[in-house]
């Protein structure tokens, strides 16, 4: 048999840096969240964007956070800086930085989310102009298109190109875009 020096471990101790570093991203999050639940949009948004820097990984939590940048974004009617965090998530998706289940439920989220503002603008605002209404639908299939067309680099995500699809050509059908509608629905 061996001596007891053969058996012998070395242990390597975690960084407290890379620890204390992990806990002030997850506790950035939450309090980005928790500014969300008071309204404060903006103050939520910077705290969001400083959990993306923190996250080295390009992990989970950078994800959620730009998730939820999405949606500040949204509210506070920045579109183009809301396309640009959007397309920055999506590259998590495409290059495999998240879970599949993850991202799909993600993407899914905040097409819901994006699709049920317009709608409810549209609906429930009497001061929101046709303009407006429009601006709120070509963001929306807008959305819908950069999704799909990063999506279809990864055969992985068939099924959640085909849910979109469907919301895409539904969006099509309600705004009297018979001939987008039909190229959809050939694609299906």
């Amino acid at each position: 048999m061996g001596s007891e020096s053969e058996y012998e471990f070395e242990y390597s101790d975690v960084s407290s840096e890379d620890e204390n570093q992990d806990y002030e991203v997850e506790n950035e999050y939450y309090n980005s969240k928790a500014l969300v639940d008071s309204g404060k949009f903006s103050e939520a948004l910077t705290g969001f964007l400083k959990v993306v820097d923190l996250d080295k990984s390009n992990g989970e939590w950078g994800f959620k956070a730009l998730k939820q940048c999405v949606k500040m974004h949204w509210r506070l009617k920045q579109y183009e800086e809301m396309m640009k965090r959007y397309k920055q998530l999506l590259k998590y998706v495409t290059e495999n930085k998240v879970t599949r289940n993850l991202s799909e439920n993600v993407i899914n989220a905040i097409l819901d989310f994006v699709s049920s503002s317009s709608s409810c603008n549209a609906n429930t605002n009497t001061n929101t102009s046709s303009d407006d209404i429009n601006q709120n639908q070509d963001l929306l299939i807008e959305f819908y298109q950069t999704t799909l067309n990063l999506l279809r680099k990864q055969k992985a995500a068939d099924r959640l190109c085909f849910k979109i699809n469907l919301k895409l050509g539904y969006l099509f059908f309600e705004t009297g875009k018979y001939a987008e509608l039909v190229k959809v629905l050939k694609g299906l």
